[in-house]
């Protein structure tokens, strides 16, 4: 599933707020684009305008058609065909190493706690020195129990009863790069009770 860019300069796509970029598979056109402020991101740039977006864009093309490539194989794309890179992307492709080595969190059973801001339940794992902050959402919780509201102590509960399978999602979409913003592991309703 090999894209092949096309040469032409990348182009400003105000509907998407993104920069354009073409490609094929095999005889296919793949439309490409990455967000601005992934693109602002990738460069380092704040306030960045639409000249500074493209000229970085041009200075980092090969990257940027490396990560493209890297969605689109895992098939990570649109509905309509076309390969979005967000700032998440950017993340997760930097991360995407993880797949290839064996990873094994080991879970802290004395780090759980309800955070209010979020509201969620967060847990914490290591992957040998490095901390990976996980979380399991209200929603996956009370689905899970199928109750339809909860104290923060009884979601805290809800998780500890449940705790295996939800470590069990947790370090799946970690080794799948599938973080959110902040490098937080969600599992989410969808995750746990499908």
């Amino acid at each position: 599933m090999a894209l092949t860019f096309l040469p032409q300069s990348g182009h400003w796509n105000a509907e998407m707020e993104s920069v354009h970029f073409d490609a094929r598979h095999d005889r296919k056109p793949v439309s490409c684009l990455i967000h601005k402020v992934a693109l602002a991101d990738l460069l380092n740039l704040r306030n960045a305008n639409q000249d500074d977006l493209l000229a970085g864009f041009e200075k980092q093309r090969k990257k940027i058609e490396d990560i493209a490539a890297w969605k689109y194989e895992k098939g990570s794309i649109r509905r309509d065909g076309s390969v979005f890179i967000t700032s998440q992307d950017l993340d997760a492709y930097e991360k995407r190493n993880l797949v290839e080595r064996d990873v094994t969190l080991v879970f802290d059973s004395n780090k759980v706690h309800y955070d209010t801001l979020h509201d969620w339940v967060r847990f914490y794992a290591l992957d040998g020195e490095i901390s990976v902050p996980c979380a399991v959402t209200r929603g996956a919780l009370l689905d899970r129990e199928r109750i339809t509201d909860a104290d923060e102590k009884r979601l805290v509960d809800a998780y500890l009863r449940n705790r295996q399978v939800i470590d069990t999602i947790a370090e799946s979409k970690y080794k799948n790069s599938l973080v959110e913003p902040g490098g937080v592991v969600v599992v989410m309703s969808r995750d746990l009770n499908h």
